[in-house]
Formats: C-alpha cells, structure tokens, sequence
C-alpha cells in the first residue's frame, strides 16, 4: 500500500466513524446491487458524481 492508498484508507475510516457508517460486505450483495455501484462508481459513466437530494419534511407540529 503506497502512502496515497493509506491517507485515502484513513479519511474513508475517519468518515465512516464520523457519519456512524461501516464497509460494505460486496459478497452479501445481489447481482443487482454489484452492478449499480459497478455503473455508478464508474466515473467514465456517471457524468455527475455527487448525490443532490431535497428532503420534505411535516414541519407544522413542531411548534413548541
């Protein structure tokens, strides 16, 4: 493991950690799911690399 692939394993550890995540078991995965993130991951494919969501939330009984 060169010194690039050991900062970039510890930033993915201390981002795990900070966002409560953990590694994905790939053998626990169905064909399906291997071959989303096989086509999202692909960077030659996936034009726009960044997750954008918008979250709707029932607001009006939080009221104090």
């Amino acid at each position: 493991m060169d010194e690039t692939e050991k900062e970039n394993s510890e930033v993915l550890e201390d981002l795990l950690s900070e966002y409560f995540g953990h590694p994905l078991d790939l053998n626990a995965l169905s064909n399906y799911d291997r071959a989303a993130m096989a086509y999202f991951t692909d960077a030659r494919v996936a034009r726009q690399p960044r997750l954008h969501i918008t979250l709707s939330l029932e607001i009006t009984e939080a009221q104090s």
